[in-house]
């Protein structure tokens, strides 16, 4: 976890941002003209197979919530399938399908719990459909990024904020993701 304050408004200043790992899945299959589509496994048909188990862990995901301590704030993980193509001409089976996932995760999940579920999916969805071929790759993403509610950078904020308004901030968490995370 890494150390976060930005944003917010006169009356909130944000001290938390969720990370962010999405996916980008390749279904592999074979091209053919449509002519000989026996001779083909089309990717496609066999992605959609896919993003209907990745919507059931979405469905999941979405339920998650995270109270940020010292804060009234809930933060929600994310879970979205944002992407698919797969296209070789409109008279041929296509042979290849990329699918990407926008997943948000809250400072009460890890990189390597998410990474062990895009793992089971995939387990569950082959068992399913033995047909299938498929691999993932991590998406560049941005790291959790928190400051406790009660830190020095926190309280620092506040008092500066005081002087300059008359506000005192109240801290929050956001299920947003934020590059802050990089330059810290």
């Amino acid at each position: 976890m890494l150390f976060y304050a930005h944003g917010g408004s006169a009356e909130t200043i944000g001290i938390a941002a969720n990370g962010s790992r999405g996916a980008s899945f390749i279904i592999k299959g074979q091209s053919a003209h449509t002519a000989q589509l026996e001779q083909g496994i089309n990717a496609v048909i066999n992605a959609a197979k896919l993003v209907l188990e990745l919507q059931k862990l979405g469905n999941e995901v979405n339920q998650r919530t995270y109270n940020l301590p010292g804060t009234d704030s809930v933060m929600r993980s994310r879970f979205s399938v944002n992407k698919i193509y797969g296209y070789v001409a409109h008279n041929n089976v296509p042979d290849r399908c990329e699918v990407e996932v926008d997943r948000r995760y809250t400072p009460g999940e890890t990189e390597e719990e998410i990474d062990e579920e895009y793992s089971n999916v995939i387990l569950k969805a082959k068992t399913k459909y033995p047909e299938l071929n498929v691999d993932y790759t991590i998406l560049q993403g941005n790291l959790v990024s928190v400051a406790p509610a009660d830190s020095l950078l926190v309280e620092e904020i506040q008092k500066a904020a005081k002087q300059v308004i008359g506000i005192t901030p109240k801290p929050i968490g956001g299920s947003h993701s934020s590059d802050h995370g990089l330059v810290c």
